[in-house]
C-alpha cells in the first residue's frame, strides 16, 4: 500500500502534500495492526497482498487521524481530569472483520 492509494481512497488530491510525511509513517503501522488483529499475514505465493477491506481500513484510520476528531471520552472540571478513547471507532474497524482468522 502506498501514499497514492491512500490519498485516492480518502479523496485527497495528489497535489496536497501537507500530510504526506504522516501518511507514509502511518501506513506500515496500520498494516501491521491489521495483520495482528486479523491473525493473518496476507501472503499469497510469498507476496503480501492486502485485500480491499484492509486497504480501506488503513485509509479510513488515516483519514480519522488527519481530521483530528476528538477522542475525548469523559471530562471532569474539578481538579481537571480527561479520559481519551485510543481505539478507532467501529465504522473504521468494521472493514477488518471478514479477514479475521481464529486462533486455536
Amino acid at each position: 500500500m502506498d501514499l497514492k492509494t491512500v490519498k485516492m481512497l480518502i479523496g485527497m488530491k495528489e497535489t496536497n502534500t501537507q500530510h504526506d510525511f504522516f501518511i507514509n509513517a502511518k501506513i506500515p503501522i496500520l498494516v501491521n495492526q491489521a495483520k495482528d488483529y486479523c491473525n493473518n499475514s496476507f501472503l499469497v505465493d510469498g507476496e503480501e497482498v492486502l485485500p480491499a477491506g484492509v486497504q480501506q481500513y488503513v485509509a479510513d484510520a488515516i483519514k480519522f487521524d488527519i481530521l483530528g476528531r476528538s477522542n475525548l471520552k469523559s471530562r471532569t472540571m474539578g481538579n481537571v481530569s480527561y479520559s481519551f478513547n485510543t481505539n478507532y471507532p467501529a465504522d473504521v474497524t468494521q472493514h477488518l472483520a471478514p479477514y479475521k482468522k481464529l486462533r486455536w
